[in-house]
């Protein structure tokens, strides 16, 4: 049940990035200004970051691993509906279009820059899948899926700091000490 609520997301996740492909391409940011822009790139630069590094900051986990989720946060898209319910329940006026255009704009900085990173960094924060792919584990056990998560043919989802549970128990896997 898991793997299939798994793929009706990514399948959603990509329906909406689709729509706001088509809001981009028929002039949606047309109504960013410079202030918008620097927004946008001020949040993902410096406020998100700040934000979850304080979050975190006796939380456990190595410091890699904690800037990783700070700089990563959480996904964006949560963004568009909590800016449509905004915009529902009080009165923007001549705002409106201006918002949606740095919501959508620091979406697709999001998009982009994760969509490069987040696979490096993962490998590079991930020593011990490494050691197990090749030969050198410590006794971790590693799933049957050829390492490609618990679901056998679904990609990880990226989830830094923890790994993904197996599928007869559910349990967090471990870290060797």
């Amino acid at each position: 049940m898991h793997g299939f609520v798994e793929q009706v997301e990514r399948l959603l996740m990509a329906l909406l990035l689709f729509a706001v492909g088509a809001f981009v391409a028929s002039g949606g940011l047309a109504a960013l200004t410079w202030r918008g822009a620097a927004i946008g790139v001020l949040l993902h630069v410096l406020i998100r970051p700040a934000i979850g590094w304080l979050a975190q900051l006796r939380g456990p986990g190595l410091p890699t691993e904690r800037a990783a989720t700070a700089f990563f946060g959480i996904r964006g898209i949560g963004s568009f509906f909590y800016l449509a319910y905004a915009l529902g329940e009080g009165g923007f006026g001549r705002y409106e279009r201006e918002m949606w255009a740095v919501v959508v704009f620091a979406v697709l900085i999001s998009v982009a820059v994760h969509g490069v990173a987040a696979t490096p960094v993962t490998a590079y924060l991930d020593p011990h899948e490494a050691k197990a792919k090749a030969g050198k584990g410590r006794g971790v056990r590693r799933p049957s899926a050829g390492g490609r998560g618990a679901f056998g043919n679904l990609p990880r989802a990226g989830v830094i700091g923890r790994r993904r549970g197996t599928q007869a128990t559910g349990a967090l896997w471990r870290r060797p000490v």
